[in-house]
């Protein structure tokens, strides 16, 4: 018996596409020889006779602290200072980053429920990529004092641009814009962000290898890789682990801490246990961590030990 694979298979297979993206081409295949069959095209539908080749994860490549503390310098008040920030402490998905809402951030917490994407050729607000994308994730402070400068960046630009302010979009509230309230598109993004690598001399990266970083990252700090998996917005710990295992290290803690610590250099500090994830209790043995309503994830303490609400990161910043 040969290889039964078609050429448009085996050929991406071969240059090294996902397994997954070779799946989907199959599946288009299959479903056009279909139709084809069904008005006499072709005899025969031979893409069913085709097989996914099976192989390894495509290895991912994920900065090193040094790398990572290397780029927040050179991005150290720029524009893209805040965004790279966010994306190398949580995680985010490109189009997450970019379609982040002023309304989404309070009380150092960021609720993530849409994605800025393209539809016939035009940006647009959509739906997150899973229902486990929709997550609510708690900042590293050093990455909610860039979101403060960032706001007062924005604030300037809208002043500075005056009747030239995109105000279709003032709406949206977006965090991450041009100097004009326009939405960024992803391929700018992609641009300055390779550009803001370079400086530092760190080499050519895109904006989801901030991704692959913060999740290898958070598992070198000893961040378990379920608590990886909740921070990216995956399904189960299936997708980190067969991505992430060449970086994964033993259970520790969760990712506020040691993201602050790479993000402030203070990388030499032992991590400090923080608990569970937002909105969880504690673990075995240990009291639990407080209650899990809204108002216990919005408060702060104050020095008498009463509960008050704190002004980061308010809304209605536009």
């Amino acid at each position: 018996m040969g290889d039964r694979r078609s050429p448009g298979v085996g050929a991406r297979a071969a240059a090294g596409r996902a397994r997954s993206s070779v799946g989907r081409l199959r599946t288009v295949l299959v479903t056009a020889l279909s139709h084809a069959e069904r008005r006499d095209l072709v005899r025969r539908n031979v893409a069913r006779l085709t097989k996914v080749p099976s192989g390894a994860a495509t290895a991912r490549r994920a900065l090193s602290v040094s790398e990572a503390q290397s780029l927040l310098k050179a991005v150290d008040g720029d524009r893209l200072e805040a965004l790279v920030a966010t994306g190398v402490a949580l995680g985010l998905r490109p189009g997450e980053l970019l379609g982040l809402s002023w309304r989404d951030l309070e009380a150092g917490i960021v609720h993530l429920h849409q994605q800025l994407k393209r539809e016939n050729n035009r940006p647009v607000l959509g739906e997150l990529k899973t229902a486990k994308s929709r997550r609510s994730l708690r900042c590293p402070p050093a990455m909610v004092d860039a979101l403060r400068r960032r706001r007062e960046l924005q604030a300037d630009e809208r002043a500075a641009a005056g009747r030239q302010w995109a105000e279709e979009w003032a709406g949206a509230q977006l965090v991450f814009t041009t100097a004009s309230g326009r939405p960024i598109d992803a391929s700018n993004l992609r641009r300055d962000f390779r550009q803001a690598c370079e400086r530092p001399g760190i080499g050519r990266w895109t904006p989801y290898e901030m991704r692959h970083s913060a999740a290898s990252l958070m598992s070198a700090a000893g961040v378990p890789l379920e608590h990886v998996a909740d921070e990216l917005g995956h399904d189960s710990t299936r997708m980190a682990a067969l991505v992430y295992r060449h970086a994964l290290a033993p259970t520790v803690e969760t990712g506020a801490a040691p993201m602050q610590s790479l993000l402030t250099g203070d990388v030499g500090e032992p991590n400090r246990d923080i608990g569970s994830p937002v909105g969880s209790p504690g673990r075995p043995g240990e009291p639990d961590q407080g209650p899990t309503t809204p108002d216990a994830l919005v408060t702060s303490g104050g020095d008498d030990g009463t509960r008050t609400h704190d002004p980061l990161l308010a809304k209605q910043v536009l």
